[in-house]
């Protein structure tokens, strides 16, 4: 049976890769994946998923922006390794989750090689495409083509958010899509595609 890339709640993990302060004016739509982002991990924490974030060498890029941090305790781990498959990040996980949504920075490296060791691993990756991107567009648009190709799914926040509910009668359900709705008034904008 194919692989549809089904979100459960019960074995999926958001990760958050290097969203941090020296990027905010460097990163193509870095608003953009900000927002996003901060839909995402709000969203996570009202469904129950756990959120896990890392940090690039942060005594030269800074810690994660604290518009995400606001409001919400998850574990932030600094690392050196392009991949956030550090043991650290690795042994924080578990071994009963399946599914990785991923969102942040930049992604034809840090998300690349996240989401490369994830599906060597057996693990189903979601890349949410609204909440990842690089210094330059070219770089954002292969590196999604070449995780599309690797087995990613490609996603968007609010899919994924309405997956992992799967219906209007989750217990959470009013609260998430008033995040999704506050969301829309000023959707993100990262196109799908930038052109090559």
């Amino acid at each position: 049976m194919a692989n549809l890339g089904r979100l459960n709640p019960a074995n999926t993990v958001l990760l958050v890769c290097d969203i941090q302060e020296r990027f905010r004016d460097v990163i193509w739509k870095f608003d953009s994946v900000l927002r996003t982002s901060k839909l995402l991990i709000d969203g996570c924490k009202e469904i129950g998923v756990p959120i896990i974030a890392t940090e690039q060498y942060p005594k030269a890029l800074g810690r994660t922006c604290s518009e995400l941090t606001a409001g919400n305790d998850f574990p932030k781990i600094e690392k050196m390794n392009f991949s956030m498959c550090t043991p650290e990040v690795m042994s924080k996980i578990g071994r009963d989750k399946e599914n990785f949504i991923i969102v942040g920075l930049e992604t034809h490296v840090c998300v690349l090689q996240t989401t490369l060791d994830l599906i060597a691993q057996g693990k189903n990756v979601h890349v949410a495409v609204d909440a990842v991107s690089s210094s330059r567009p070219t770089d954002r648009a292969v590196a999604l083509k070449r995780m599309e190709n690797a087995g990613a799914f490609l996603t968007t926040a609010e899919s994924a958010l309405f997956m992992m509910m799967g219906s209007a009668n989750f217990g959470n359900f009013k609260k998430v899509s008033g995040l999704v709705k506050d969301y829309g008034k000023k959707p993100s904008e990262l196109p799908f595609w930038s052109t090559l």
